[in-house]
């Protein structure tokens, strides 16, 4: 309830005097269930705020540095988050796939429960997942610094999507596969978005969606490269959470590769190109 800025005690007091009332109004009338649920409300309302951000939340093998990382970032303190997170790297507890697979993405999922729930405001979330890009930078001199294969993979957002975090993870990986990745963000205009293509002549394309309202979009998108000659033939793959919610989902926007997460994605895309 504080979350939400609401006094519970005002709750109650409203609660105690609207089933007063309606029992000097109704007397025998009222409905013996609409008094049954006043009174269970009265008897609920004082847990809700019984919640703490770690209580319900098990980060599995990594927890105890997934809260520390959180909790710092929570803090707004981006250099002790940092610090965790490369010290562990460093000392060889996990690779930076594990770092991003079973510390950062568990990490922003709980970022949007919490925004959800109204536990944390829209710019702790934002100001966190911000500052989890900005330790996946500091490991760049790491991931580009590997023998190329000669494959070229171009990462993008669905213009309209915001979260590329996901589509980010998956150039680092096959970087370090010793792909040349091209890494475009969001809110690339489709006209722009081809001449690239067609500048770069990549063997694949990742396109990322995580809202639904997007899936569209996105297929107007993998229409439109479809549609050009010169990029007809290039493999295209998607991902992110819209199309985790339904079955062949990605076949009905064009795609030709779908996997559910980005370690699963970069073992398909080994299979494929090897």
């Amino acid at each position: 309830m504080k979350s939400y800025n609401i006094d519970q005690s005002d709750i109650t007091s409203k609660i105690k005097i609207t089933l007063d009332v309606l029992k000097k109004t109704y007397k025998q009338a009222l409905h013996p269930d609409i008094e049954k649920y006043l009174n269970l409300a009265l008897e609920i309302l004082p847990t809700l705020d019984a919640y703490t951000i770690y209580e319900k939340v098990d980060f599995g093998k990594y927890n105890n540095i997934c809260a520390k990382i959180l909790g710092a970032l929570l803090n707004l303190d981006k250099n002790k988050a940092s610090e965790i997170a490369l010290d562990n790297l460093h000392q060889n507890k996990f690779t930076i796939k594990e770092l991003y697979m079973k510390i950062f993405s568990p990490i922003l999922y709980e970022l949007g429960r919490l925004s959800h729930l109204n536990k944390i405001t829209v710019a702790q979330e934002h100001y966190c997942a911000a500052h989890i890009q900005w330790i996946m930078t500091r490991l760049y001199p790491e991931i580009f610094g590997g023998k190329k294969n000669g494959l070229k993979f171009i990462g993008v957002c669905v213009e309209g999507e915001l979260h590329e975090i996901g589509i980010r993870m998956i150039c680092d990986f096959l970087e370090i596969e010793g792909w040349d990745t091209y890494f475009l963000g969001s809110n690339i205009p489709i006209k722009d978005f081809i001449n690239t293509i067609e500048k770069i002549n990549p063997d694949l394309i990742g396109i990322s969606c995580t809202m639904t309202f997007n899936i569209e979009y996105t297929k107007c998108l993998i229409t439109s490269i479809r549609n050009e000659y010169q990029c007809k033939n290039i493999s295209i793959a998607v991902g992110g959470y819209a199309f985790n919610l339904t079955d062949d989902l990605w076949k009905y926007v064009g795609a030709d590769i779908f996997e559910s997460d980005a370690d699963k994605f970069c073992n398909a895309i080994k299979e494929r190109f090897k």
